[in-house]
């Protein structure tokens, strides 16, 4: 096995195949990558690469790249992206712990059906409250059934059913049970 410098990577006939640089200048040599079936990426141009060959005569593999980006504990699994330089620009995190971290862990996740039936039943209270407020302050009579109105304490104190909408909150690319 040598381990090479990728200088390129080319799909041909659905298959990936690596160019890379083994043992020195001109010593440029492709093999098909190989990798667990279902997982579809391409590292950097200059990443180091483990090329082999096989007992089949002519063909040779690319087993896997040398990773400088590991974080992943004993048990947990990490997809991520990077750009041009190299640096990670995403990832999506299996923790042992069962959590799954997406892009990052700063900020929760939530059920949007649940958070949706639960913020409407809220609204839906408040607007009643909303109504019943109105209807009193503008039905109230401070002391005479002649004086019909709000008590100049209550003036201007009308208030308006919510408006709250939570549908910009939902992210229609992303499931979960």
């Amino acid at each position: 096995m040598l381990i090479g410098t990728k200088t390129k990577s080319v799909i041909r006939n659905g298959i990936r195949q690596i160019f890379a640089l083994c043992t020195g200048k001109g010593d440029n040599r492709s093999a098909y990558e190989v990798a667990p079936f279902g997982v579809d990426s391409v590292a950097p141009n200059g990443t180091k690469s483990a090329y082999c060959t096989t007992d089949t005569r002519g063909e040779s593999i690319i087993l896997g790249c040398v990773n400088k980006n590991q974080i992943a504990t004993e048990g947990e699994t990490r997809l991520y992206a990077v750009n041009g330089s190299g640096e990670v620009v995403g990832y999506l995190h299996l923790k042992d712990s069962g959590e799954l971290l997406l892009l990052g862990d700063s900020n929760n996740a939530v059920k949007y059906n649940e958070l949706a039936n639960e913020f409407n039943e809220l609204k839906e209270k408040y607007n009643d409250l909303v109504s019943k407020w109105n209807d009193f302050c503008f039905y109230y009579v401070p002391g005479s059934p002649s004086n019909v109105g709000a008590p100049a304490s209550l003036a201007g104190s009308m208030g308006s059913a919510s408006t709250a909408d939570i549908t910009q909150c939902k992210n229609d690319r992303i499931k979960t049970n």
